[in-house]
């Protein structure tokens, strides 16, 4: 049989189903505590589509059993027989003794509390031989909304905002690095480019003065007669001269 996958926190208690299809008289199927698997099985028409059915009852409204079979509205087909619209109802207990009830009303299929609704997924025949049939690319598709992925999709949104943040903030920061260096360089030739035919290496090892040699020096500051030691400016001579 199909199996239904509800998620629901806390876990559930008992499932009661009446005048739904097969139901003919009402049954409450049980569920073990504490145990996140249940297996129906049973001989055929013993009610286990029933169930399925009660589970998409509840949390979609409709009866997918009949869904897809030609039969137009299936709506009429869905109470046990001999028995009014009216009279169809499902129910579902969780461990906390929380309560949800679906039933047919004037409208449509009324839950309630009409929040929050089971939410619930069937994976049937047809859907398991679709699935068989499916090339790999379309495999995912089909079994998509029985997979929950929305805490890796939140996460792969928050990372793609986090990578256009980045790229914005490296951007504006390039805009403003450009913006300071033409400003600086508006104001270089402003000022008549200062500097622009200055050499790296204008300070001597020997302690010269910028843009002179040692000899230059000693030239410009030796007096006549002027030796080594009595010159006035011993520290010029270091480089020789």
């Amino acid at each position: 049989m199909s199996i239904p996958s509800l998620v629901s926190n806390p876990g559930l208690r008992q499932l009661t189903v009446e005048n739904l299809r097969g139901a003919v008289v009402p049954f409450t199927l049980p569920f073990e505590k504490n145990k996140k698997l249940t297996i129906v099985y049973g001989e055929n028409a013993t009610g286990k589509s029933t169930i399925c059915d009660a589970f998409d009852f509840l949390g979609k409204g409709n009866v997918g059993s009949l869904e897809n079979r030609g039969l137009g509205r299936s709506e009429r087909y869905w109470p046990s027989i001999g028995k009014p619209a009216g009279a169809v109802s499902v129910t579902l207990e969780t461990t906390d003794l929380a309560k949800c009830c679906a039933k047919i009303g004037t409208g449509g299929v009324t839950v309630t509390p009409p929040i929050p609704r089971p939410r619930v997924e069937v994976l049937r025949r047809k859907q398991i031989l679709k699935l068989i049939e499916a090339t790999e690319s379309e495999r995912y598709t089909e079994i998509r909304r029985f997979i929950d992925v929305s805490a890796v999709e939140t996460s792969e949104g928050t990372l793609n905002q986090l990578i256009k943040d980045l790229n914005a903030n490296r951007n504006i920061a390039a805009a403003r690095l450009t913006e300071n260096l033409d400003a600086l360089t508006n104001y270089w030739n402003a000022a008549s480019q200062p500097g622009s035919n200055a050499k790296p290496n204008h300070f001597r090892q020997g302690g010269g003065r910028p843009g002179f040699t040692s000899s230059r020096l000693c030239q410009t500051h030796r007096l006549p007669g002027a030796t080594h030691g009595n010159h006035p400016h011993p520290e010029c001579c270091k480089g020789g001269g």
